[in-house]
């Protein structure tokens, strides 16, 4: 009798042990997960619009670059330097080109280059009552101290640049998110 309890104990300890390795034990992690974030998050914020600016130059990403600016987007020269400004078509072009050279990419081999860096330093942000003469709700600007860094592969061009800059930003409707662009960008040094 004593042998049959044994056994059918001993069957019934085997039995749990294998339902617990079945059931009970995973690699799977009962935490619930964080959702991972986006490289390029919806640009909700202004400072958003500014981290965005610098991951599409890190990326040599052109596509999220011109997410960020406007429709009517303007980038402005220094004081005395031609051209004057370049439309938003004329700035993606000459972004575009740049960041193909970084990528080795170019058609002009001779373009090609090795380093490209651009920096922003934080700011703060000023509210505008207006832009352009027009009435504006929600428009911002910041004063940014820049950096920008490149150097040819053939190694004959290595140079830097420090300087000043304005971002000038708007509320705009992205697929009914109110997201910030970039309606005008002023080089000052």
């Amino acid at each position: 009798m004593k042998s049959k309890l044994r056994c059918f104990l001993g069957a019934r300890v085997l039995a749990m042990a294998c339902l617990l390795f079945a059931f009970g034990c995973s690699d799977e992690s009962t935490e619930p997960t964080v959702p991972e974030q986006p490289r390029y998050p919806d640009a909700t914020t202004k400072d958003i619009v500014i981290s965005n600016l610098l991951k599409s130059y890190e990326d040599r990403d052109i596509m999220q670059y011109e997410k960020l600016l406007h429709d009517d987007y303007v980038f402005f020269n220094k004081v005395g330097e031609d051209p004057e400004s370049f439309s938003r078509a004329q700035d993606i072009e000459n972004t575009r080109n740049m960041f193909l050279a970084a990528l080795h990419q170019h058609p002009d081999t001779t373009k090609w280059l090795d380093k490209l860096v651009f920096e922003i330093h934080p700011g703060i942000w000023d509210k505008l009552l207006d832009f352009g003469g027009d009435a504006c709700d929600d428009c911002w600007k910041t004063m940014r101290d820049y950096h920008m860094a490149w150097a040819t592969t053939d190694g004959t061009t290595t140079a830097g640049i420090q300087g000043a800059e304005m971002f000038v930003v708007i509320p705009a409707d992205m697929s009914g998110t109110k997201v910030y662009q970039i309606i005008a960008r002023y080089d000052l040094q």
